[in-house]
């Protein structure tokens, strides 16, 4: 049994790059056009978000420029969803630049953990500048201690070498479970 169960809809209708008009100004602060990624009002489709690995990465290269923001929509969804009080979720569209600006901060995050910079990363992780993180608590880090030894074999692994936090190791067990069962 999963400890938690996360699914995430989608439009089966797809999405669309659209121009949002709040026109004027206000006396003391000029208000700005911007685009958004839009449901197209399709029943959802659903599917669950950890069971696909390294979506965080995948996201990070392909939601560079609005073509790769629409790819990446049409199969998973918008950043933005409500969660009614009946459980159903109601996809809200995403400015843009919440695409853009997550994608950036993802990719420097991959890239300080593709250079052994822990501690870089997890400053990235935890900056809470970006509104999509301010004020949540979606993602957290907890530096550990990097404990090296010999392991079986003569080779040297880090402590905690399998997996980044026990949602990791859920979600590799549920998938090897659901292997093991197709196999049988």
């Amino acid at each position: 049994m999963d400890p938690f169960v996360f699914v995430w809809g989608v439009d089966q209708d797809g999405y669309e790059i659209r121009r949002v008009g709040l026109g004027g100004s206000m006396l003391w602060r000029k208000v700005v056009d911007y685009d958004e990624v839009a449901p197209r009002g399709g029943p959802p489709r659903y599917y669950r978000p950890l069971d696909e690995d390294s979506l965080w990465l995948r996201f990070a290269e392909i939601c560079r420029t609005n073509d790769g923001i629409l790819q990446f929509a049409n199969k998973y969804g918008v950043l933005d969803g409500l969660i009614g009080a009946t459980g159903a979720l109601t996809l809200s569209p995403t400015p843009v630049d919440s695409f853009l600006n997550l994608a950036e901060r993802l990719g420097g995050i991959a890239e300080q953990l593709g250079s052994s910079e822990r501690e870089a990363a997890a400053d990235l992780l935890n900056n809470s500048d970006d509104f999509l993180f301010s004020g949540t608590p979606l993602m957290r880090v907890a530096l550990l201690p990097k404990k090296l030894g010999p392991r079986e074999g003569g080779k040297t692994y880090t402590a905690r070498r399998e997996f980044c936090s026990d949602r990791c190791r859920v979600a590799t067990a549920r998938r090897q479970k659901k292997g093991a069962l197709a196999n049988a």
